[in-house]
Order: C-alpha cells, then structure tokens, then sequence
C-alpha cells in the first residue's frame, strides 16, 4: 500500500505533536497527570454524540477516498469504543503511582502488538 505525500505529512505532524505532549506531561505531578487523564475520559462522554457525529463525516469522506473496509472499521467509533477509551483513561489514571516509563513501555507493547495484528 501507498501513502500520499499529505498523509504522510500529517502522520508525521501528529506524532512529533504527539512526543511534545507527551514529554510536556513529565513536568506534573502524578495527581494533575491523573486529573487531566479523567477530564479527559468525562469529556469524551459528554461529548460522545458531537465524537460520533463528526466519526460519521469521517467514515463518509473515507469511503469517497476509497478506503478498504478494514481501514474504515478502524476507523468506525461507537459507544463501545467511545466507553472503551475513556475506561482506559479511567484506567491509567487509577494506576498509581502515573509513571511515564511504565506508559511508553505500555505505549510501546500495545503498538508492537497492533502491527502484529494486521
């Protein structure tokens, strides 16, 4: 499979924007690193029908573009999975201490075994 030149781009911009914030999470303490993890998680069900709203335009824009189906159910929210990551959140932040070796160790795994998967 081929990549556009944008999309690359992007995948690329998401990931150094995704190191900053991540490194710029080691300057709080675990309690404000487990509070913003649960704001996050309430905020994602709060707001569960504007996600799937706008998952729905994206999944529409995907099929224009001529996306496999294994792709778009990659990339399909619903409750469930909307539930399933702010549980996860829920869950990183009820492991305390936070430790960000222990999260890029998990990080890490979790992307070793997704690329397995495919």
């Amino acid at each position: 499979m081929t990549t556009s030149p944008e999309i690359e781009t992007l995948m690329l911009t998401c990931g150094r924007d995704a190191r900053r914030a991540f490194q710029a999470l080691g300057r709080f303490s675990s309690d404000a690193r487990n509070s913003a993890l649960l704001a996050a998680a309430d905020a994602i069900q709060d707001d569960r029908a504007l996600i799937l709203e706008a998952n729905a335009a994206d999944l529409d824009a995907a099929r224009e573009k001529g996306l496999s189906a294994a792709m778009l159910d990659r990339l399909a929210l619903d409750a469930d999975r909307l539930r399933g990551i702010s549980d996860g959140l829920r869950s990183i932040a009820a492991d305390r201490p936070f430790s960000l070796a222990a999260s890029r160790s998990a990080a890490f795994a979790s992307s070793i075994s997704a690329r397995s998967s495919c």
